[in-house]
C-alpha cells in the first residue's frame, strides 16, 4: 500500500493508519510479492465453499454455490452443480464473498454442461474489498462447451469479493450459466 497525505485516515481491513509527524524509515516496512514459484505451497481454491449471492437463480437446483462447490456433474443439465441465472442472458451476476481479503492472481471457469442456450458467452470478472464498489480485471469469452477450463492471470489485487457478470449468452432470451468458477493466489 502505498499513499500520501499530511492529514486523514487510510483504513485497511480493520487497520488504521495515520500519517506520522516524522516521516518512518521505509526499509522497515519493505515488503514483497515472491513470484518465482519456489517453496510456494500447493495451489488453493480460495473460492471453494465460499458464500454466493446472484443477480437471479434459474430454481432451486440452480442456484450461485453451486458455481463454488467443487461438483461437476452434467446430470440433470448440470442441476445441483452448476448456477443458471434467469431470463434473459444479459449482464446475469454472480459474487462470492471471501472470508478475509486476499491477494487474487489466477481464476479458472467452466462453462455451464447444458445446451448453448444456458451457457455464458461474454464474461467480465470484477473486484472488490467492500462489496460495494467493483472493479473490472479481466473479460473475455467462454466457449461454447462446459468441458474446457478457462484460465485467465491478472495483476495480483487485493479483494474480499469477487464477481462474475455473465455479460452475455450464446441464447439471448435463455440464460447465462457456470459450472465453476475458482480463484488463486
Amino acid at each position: 500500500i502505498e499513499a500520501s497525505s499530511s492529514t486523514g485516515t487510510l483504513t485497511v481491513t480493520g487497520v488504521s493508519l495515520r500519517p506520522a509527524a516524522a516521516a518512518p524509515d521505509a526499509s522497515q516496512f519493505a515488503a514483497r510479492i515472491d513470484r518465482s514459484g519456489k517453496d510456494t505451497p500447493t495451489a488453493v481454491n480460495l473460492l471453494r465453499g465460499r458464500l454466493a449471492d446472484c443477480s437471479s437463480a434459474w430454481d432451486s437446483q440452480f442456484l450461485p454455490d453451486n458455481a463454488v462447490d467443487g461438483d461437476l456433474s452434467n446430470e440433470n443439465y448440470g442441476g445441483g452443480a452448476t448456477w443458471h441465472s434467469q431470463r434473459p442472458a444479459v449482464n446475469q451476476w454472480l459474487t462470492i464473498m471471501l472470508d478475509q481479503p486476499q491477494i487474487l492472481s489466477r481464476f479458472r471457469m467452466l462453462n455451464s454442461s447444458a445446451q448453448a442456450a444456458y451457457r455464458t458467452r461474454t464474461y467480465r470478472i470484477e473486484l472488490s474489498i467492500d462489496g460495494k464498489r467493483y472493479r473490472p480485471v479481466a473479460d473475455g469469452t467462454l466457449p461454447d462447451d462446459g468441458e474446457t477450463w478457462t484460465e485467465i492471470t491478472i495483476d495480483p489485487a487485493l479483494a474480499r469479493f469477487v464477481r462474475f457478470v455473465g455479460i452475455s449468452g450464446f441464447n439471448r432470451d435463455y440464460t447465462v450459466g457456470l459450472k465453476e468458477i475458482e480463484a488463486y493466489r
